[in-house]
């Protein structure tokens, strides 16, 4: 066999061993090794005769070499074999010092070995960039070099409020009894902290119990519902309203508007047919803002459009870009529009908010466009647009479970076009928003705050706040409604002690000392006078209950409701002190002696007329039922129109004498004014005299529970103009 060599480069042989292999010079290799060689051709040069006297010197070498260790006896091969293994040693260290092939840190991979050890996985993914990103991404994954995502499991939690009514519930005597050995408790964790429970018995099984709390739920439900009935009427009232406004405007626009309803489609995830398994944690979305548009009179020509773009963020730039997009569009159909009517939900975030609102005004001098924004009421926005979205999506998905490719916003909107003519498809890039954002950033910025839009209002502080702080904020009067029911149930306490211990007022030991004086002449006398003092406590402590029962059913109403504002806190912070102050000072009762008798009588009487006086200075004109108007802070109510309308103060009354003053004023002649009281819990209504709990007066007529009385009581007057009524309360 004739190999060639290359013109001066050395020249490398292979020789494979079959059998007995002869060597360079015809010996026989004596072992099983082999030798080995290779040869690149360069040139024309012989390997064996020209360039190959160097690499034969080298093997004869080699074998000379191998058959001297061969020979060596054992101790001086052990050495050989030691020298030869600390050379390898120096060998290593000169290369690392000369950083060649060097061990990378905390690596086991030398350069060398670890190129190939890459090469060799790169070899391996599959040709698709991001399905080579997926590969890797799950291998790191599964080797725990990157962290594992977690799918969050998320469940509906029960209400504090809820919670606490159960156990409430439980722990009536009715329903379980308390252990009352010191050994009968177990310890329990609240919130980090170990603490002690007495152990509590049931009554009854699981089972009775529960029917028990649903039979005493029933009612809660229905009170419930009826205090959630009004708000309820009134949001569907809205609703009926604002979809009989966008219906009209429809039918009844003129040959030059255009009414347009725009909303954000959910985001659209591009999938693949033939994904693997980890895929779906890096998935890709799109973002599609769908609009339709109802061209000329009585709806017109309609016309339905898609914009999609690969930026997911429903920001205030996005969609002013989008708007200018659109309006381009409908004026390119309908070159002489003049007016555009949009409709669309209330999202802060997209369409209701301050910077929309500005926007708008400039594009109305940019284009001399007539452009208004109407918004539907909560939860009531769909319409034919969702079904836009729906559509263009169902489109794409049905590709791409056929096998095609969508991986970008191109494709989607290339798959789009193909596949219907009816949706105008647009393509919006990133770089148009950010044009928008570098034009409108500075507009924006100094874009003042509107008050109102997106911004929770407090109708007792008269405070506004946003929904962070507004739920702090109603957190803040829950917590001063609690602590007024705590000040409640201790006055309760006290009244109940109170009505079962009348027998110990002072005033029964005056009795029995007079009584001792005036042995049995006056034993009569004595009797009447305990009975009349029991009969006016009772009375008194009556009053004092009726007065706290009519404070017990707002709070309750008012709690549940959640429809309270620190006006009714403070009145019934006041109420509740005035209470506890007739607790713990009762009427003025004093005993009067009779001078004439032998024996001096002694009577028990109560000091009605001088019960505490109150002008009523804070009293202001409040709610209205009707046209009247209230003006100056409440101290003026004018009437707006010639139905029956009301208005009612701001104050509520239970005990102690109050007076109001009123200046009438009668601007012509036929106008009649009734002044009178109604209970708190009746309903306000425009002619509140015809309340069941109505008292005042009309004209020349008393009205007495919402009865007409003409002349009761000897009443006969007038109320004329410039008159000062006086209504007495007591």
């Amino acid at each position: 066999m004739t190999i060639y060599g290359g013109n001066d480069d050395e020249v490398i042989f292979m020789e494979e061993r079959f059998g007995e292999k002869s060597g360079w010079n015809g010996e026989v290799c004596g072992n099983d090794d082999e030798v080995i060689f290779m040869e690149e051709r360069f040139g024309e040069k012989s390997g064996w005769n020209g360039g190959g006297d160097d690499i034969k010197r080298k093997a004869n070498d080699c074998r000379r070499k191998k058959v001297k260790r061969a020979s060596l006896p054992p101790a001086q091969a052990a050495k050989f074999l030691d020298n030869h293994r600390k050379a390898q040693k120096r060998y290593r260290q000169r290369l690392k010092a000369n950083n060649n092939n060097q061990v990378l840190p905390n690596s086991t991979y030398s350069k060398h070995t670890l190129g190939k050890a890459v090469n060799k996985v790169l070899r391996a993914l599959p040709n698709d960039p991001s399905q080579q990103k997926q590969v890797l991404q799950h291998a790191g994954q599964t080797l725990g070099l990157l962290p594992t995502p977690k799918a969050k499991r998320t469940q509906s939690n029960i209400p504090a409020r809820v919670i606490k009514q159960i156990e409430s519930f439980y722990k009536q005597d009715s329903i379980s009894w308390q252990a009352p050995g010191k050994r009968d408790c177990v310890t329990v964790k609240e919130n980090g902290v170990k603490v002690k429970r007495q152990k509590r018995h049931l009554l009854y099984n699981i089972r009775e119990v529960y029917e028990l709390l649903i039979a005493g739920t029933v009612a809660n439900c229905v009170k419930e519902l009826k205090n959630k009935t009004p708000p309820f009427l009134w949001h569907v009232f809205i609703k009926r309203k604002q979809s009989e406004y966008f219906e009209h405007i429809k039918e009844n626009a003129s040959d030059r508007t255009v009414v347009c309803q725009v909303d954000y489609a959910e985001n659209f995830i591009m999938d693949d047919q033939n994904q693997i398994q980890s895929a779906h944690w890096t998935k890709k979305q799109l973002s599609i803002f769908t609009a339709y548009a109802w061209m000329g009179e009585s709806g017109g020509v309609g016309y339905s459009f898609g914009l999609v773009s690969s930026y997911t963020k429903h920001a205030k730039f996005t969609v002013v870009t989008c708007l200018e997009i659109l309006i381009n569009e409908i004026t390119g159909l309908m070159p002489d529009v003049d007016e555009i009517i949009f409709f669309s939900d209330g999202a802060a975030s997209q369409f209701k908010n301050r910077y929309l609102l500005r926007y708008l005004t400039h594009l109305r001098d940019k284009t001399d466009l007539d452009i208004s924004w109407n918004y539907f009421a909560s939860s009531h926005s769909k319409g034919v647009v969702d079904g836009i979205g729906g559509t263009i999506k169902r489109l794409v998905w049905t590709e791409i479970m056929a096998g095609k490719r969508c991986s970008s916003a191109d494709e989607f909107v290339n798959i789009c076009r193909e596949k219907t003519k009816t949706i105008i498809v647009g393509l919006v890039r990133q770089g148009q928003f950010d044009i928008t954002k570098i034009t409108l950033e500075k507009f924006f910025d100094e874009t003042i705050n509107v008050n109102g839009i997106g911004i929770f209002a407090c109708e007792g502080c008269q405070q506004k706040f946003c929904r962070k702080h507004s739920n702090e904020h109603r957190e803040e009067l829950a917590k001063r409604l609690e602590t007024i029911v705590f000040e409640h149930d201790l006055i309760q306490q006290q009244l109940q002690n109170t009505s079962n211990s009348t027998t110990k007022h002072p005033i029964f030991t005056q009795i029995d000392k007079w009584e001792t004086e005036s042995v049995n002449k006056i034993k009569q006398a004595s009797s009447d006078a305990r009975n009349q003092l029991q009969q006016l406590l009772s009375e008194h402590t009556h009053e004092t209950m009726k007065a706290f029962r009519r404070i017990t059913d707002h709070l309750r109403s008012r709690r549940i409701t959640e429809d309270y504002a620190e006006p009714d806190l403070d009145q019934w912070t006041k109420e509740l002190n005035k209470i506890k102050d007739a607790i713990n000072r009762p009427k003025n009762i004093d005993i009067s002696e009779d001078s004439s008798a032998s024996v001096k009588l002694i009577r028990v009487m109560s000091h009605q007329t001088h019960a505490k006086y109150h002008p009523t200075t804070e009293e202001r004109f409040g709610e209205v039922v009707g046209g009247i108007e209230v003006r100056e802070s409440g101290q003026l109510a004018v009437s707006k129109s010639d139905d029956d309308a009301s208005v009612y103060g701001t104050s509520l009354y239970s005990i102690d004498v109050h007076q109001i003053s009123i200046v009438v004023k009668i601007g012509k002649l036929g106008d009649w004014i009734f002044l009178g009281i109604i209970s708190s819990s009746d309903s306000r209504q425009k002619r509140a005299l015809s309340l069941p709990s109505a008292y005042g007066w009309c004209g020349a007529s008393v009205y007495l529970n919402g009865t007409f009385n003409k002349g009761y009581g000897g009443f006969d007057g007038d109320i004329i103009d410039n008159d000062r009524l006086e209504l007495t309360v007591n």
